[in-house]
């Protein structure tokens, strides 16, 4: 009886380990992509809908809005991001590398929630692409 491997054993080893890990990295950043790109899309749309809902609740009597840059997502008060109140501002930090094309923001009005235009916001990532669009009732909608 012999002690320890040989070295056929221990190179097979390391080729199927080699082998494993060449399969399984691509396979992760995929994964932490797609993480990334529905984490964005979850930002996003809950910060339409929040925009959407003080301006039906007429919270503080103003239109809110939403602006997209530099990679955050700002829930503001006011007619347009331009003339907002700073002090109402709310944002949030989109996950590094997600790019966002297509509109910039949006303001619903006061009481009704409709929306100023109806906005197409295309998240991409990597080979990841997802939209969320404004209807004319101001309804979000993520595809």
């Amino acid at each position: 009886m012999r002690d320890g491997f040989s070295l056929i054993e221990i190179l097979l080893s390391v080729a199927l380990l080699a082998l494993v890990a060449g399969v399984s990295i691509p396979v992760s950043f995929s994964w932490v992509a797609s993480v990334d790109q529905r984490q964005a899309v979850r930002i996003l749309t809950t910060s339409l809908e929040e925009a959407r809902t003080y301006a039906r609740a007429n919270k503080n009597d103003g239109d809110w809005g939403v602006q997209v840059e530099n990679g955050s997502v700002i829930v503001f008060q006011g007619a347009n991001y331009a003339s907002r109140v700073v002090g109402e501002d709310r944002s949030w930090s989109l996950p590094g590398g997600v790019d966002v094309t297509g509109a910039s923001g949006v303001v619903f009005a006061k009481v009704t929630g409709i929306p100023s235009s109806y906005p197409v916001f295309t998240l991409t990532k990597g080979s990841n692409v997802s939209t969320v669009t404004v209807g004319a009732l101001g309804t979000v909608t993520p595809y």
